[in-house]
């Protein structure tokens, strides 16, 4: 059962980021810049959400799990790599299901 809430509330916590981070193109394309065309912004994006998603468990893996040391820093990039291929994953499924529904 621990496992099962602590991927809710990191499933929680990413959707929370995401949401956050939809707003940064739209500030940039108000102060002048090329907003969701902006492949360096994307980047910076993406990579501050990574950042993000690791301090995040960074925290919760000593709160939940108990971990220190170097198996936590292990645990904490192991994870942060899934999270991003999770949501790799998610955004492809979306693109097919978009490409196929039209």
């Amino acid at each position: 059962m621990a496992h099962a809430l602590f991927s809710l509330h990191l499933y929680a916590y990413l959707l929370l980021l995401f949401s956050v981070a939809t707003v940064v193109p739209l500030l940039d394309l108000w102060l002048g810049g090329a907003g969701f065309a902006s492949q360096t912004l994307d980047d910076v994006i993406s990579i501050g959400l990574l950042v993000a998603c690791a301090a995040y468990l960074f925290v919760a893996t000593r709160e939940v799990y108990g971990a220190n040391g170097a198996m936590r820093v292990l645990n904490v990039v192991v994870l942060t790599m899934i999270a991003a291929g999770i949501v790799l994953g998610y955004r492809f499924v979306l693109l097919l299901i978009t490409l196929y529904s039209a």
